[in-house]
């Protein structure tokens, strides 16, 4: 039994973070993806969202949202 599988739920509690998602054929990215999570959001990936994307938090001092930079 793999303990990886299934849903992976990530829960944002301090502050707003920005999550990137790319999909990959091989390794070229062919498309790129980014959403807010603002803080106390729940984020929930199953499926082709989990799988068929590579997803991750860049690190990062600030972010760039509705075109604000916010620390």
């Amino acid at each position: 039994m793999w303990i990886f599988a299934g849903s992976l739920i990530s829960l944002t509690l301090g502050g707003h973070t920005v999550m990137e998602f790319r999909k990959q054929e091989g390794r070229v990215v062919t498309e790129r993806r980014a959403i807010v999570l603002p803080r106390r959001s729940l984020l929930v990936l199953a499926g082709a969202s989990r799988y068929a994307w590579k997803h991750y938090i860049p690190i990062r001092k600030n972010d760039c949202i509705d075109g604000k930079m916010v620390p």
